[in-house]
């Protein structure tokens, strides 16, 4: 299995694991809990119960956010981590918003606003990967040019290895 492979596998296990999540939510509703509401005293109205939710998990979206911030400043700044940090306070964000049912429509903005990262930082990655290999193509050909080629090739044998050698190979065909 390719590195592209198992980025691909990655990418497929965490949407299938949001949708997984976003459809249990939606499908456990306060229907689940009429048997457990029969045999207890009256509950709160609607709107105290949703005031009490948000405020026990006010602390989780105040980090979120706080990480979301953080994370775009590390990412503007070069981190590669920055992204997915940013991705998984978005995430955390929108359960928090989920499970307190509380302004849905913005827990399920952020989700997709997650998994639209993730693909983002997949596409960038190949894109990245190509145009190195391209790269290294090109002077591979201008160093054959000048008879250093032999020179290129020991360094690059020296610093890849099998499996390295072999995702180079696929993407050259797939340049070439």
């Amino acid at each position: 299995m390719t590195a592209e492979d198992k980025l691909k596998l990655s990418v497929r296990i965490v949407i299938y694991t949001a949708l997984i999540l976003l459809l249990g939510f939606v499908l456990m509703g306060c229907g689940s809990m009429s048997a457990w509401q029969a045999q207890n005293p009256p509950q709160p109205q609607p709107k105290e119960q949703l005031y009490q939710v948000v405020q026990s998990t006010n602390w989780l979206a105040t980090l979120s956010i706080i990480g979301i911030g953080a994370s775009v400043f590390a990412f503007l700044n070069g981190s590669s981590k920055g992204i997915h940090a940013l991705a998984a306070c978005f995430v955390v964000l929108s359960l928090t918003l989920m499970i307190a049912e509380f302004a849905w429509w913005v827990a399920a903005l952020t989700l997709l606003g997650a998994v639209s990262l993730l693909l983002y930082t997949f596409f960038v990655r190949k894109k990245a990967f190509k145009e190195v290999v391209t790269a290294a193509e090109r002077l591979k050909q201008t160093l054959r040019g000048r008879g250093e080629g032999v020179l290129f090739k020991s360094i690059m044998d020296e610093n890849q290895s099998k499996t390295t050698k072999k995702i180079i190979a696929e993407e050259r065909e797939h340049i070439a």
